[in-house]
């Protein structure tokens, strides 16, 4: 009775798991997303993403683990929010020089 206890916290803590990082997965995809819609840049992103999910999906036909979803989004997601700050800071020094002259 105790081992059956024990297998099922530790079949429990591992669905606990599964659905934290698929949570994390749908996250990190939506604020790709998000990310691209606000840049604009729509056809290079979607591209890069989708190539390295399909990449994963060849080594292994019917099966792309969790921690590799995970890994193929976060360099786009990293590389967009680069992009994201980038823009964001050429905006800020537009509008002041933008002031500057308008005074």
């Amino acid at each position: 009775m105790e081992y059956l206890e024990v297998y099922c916290r530790k079949v429990d803590d591992a669905n606990q798991t599964r659905v934290k990082q698929q949570q994390s997965v749908a996250t990190k995809e939506a604020e790709v997303d998000m990310l691209v819609a606000t840049l604009g840049e729509h056809k290079l992103y979607l591209k890069d993403a989708f190539v390295n999910f399909s990449a994963l999906a060849h080594k292994d036909k019917s099966y792309v683990s969790l921690k590799e979803q995970v890994a193929a989004v976060v360099p786009v997601l990293d590389d967009l929010k680069c992009k994201r700050q980038k823009k964001g800071s050429s905006i800020t020094i537009f509008n002041h020089r933008l002031r500057r002259y308008a005074l």
